[in-house]
């Protein structure tokens, strides 16, 4: 399992940002075979 615990976030993200690191943790996960957790 690849636990995300938190987001740091440096700066404001925007909605498009936003999306953009959720795809790239999710293609991580995927590729690393892992199920995915992420802080709700």
């Amino acid at each position: 399992m690849l636990r995300v615990d938190a987001i740091h976030k440096d700066v404001t993200f925007s909605k498009t940002m936003t999306a953009a690191i959720h795809r790239e943790i999710t293609d991580l996960a995927r590729w690393l075979k892992l199920n995915l957790a992420l802080p709700t």
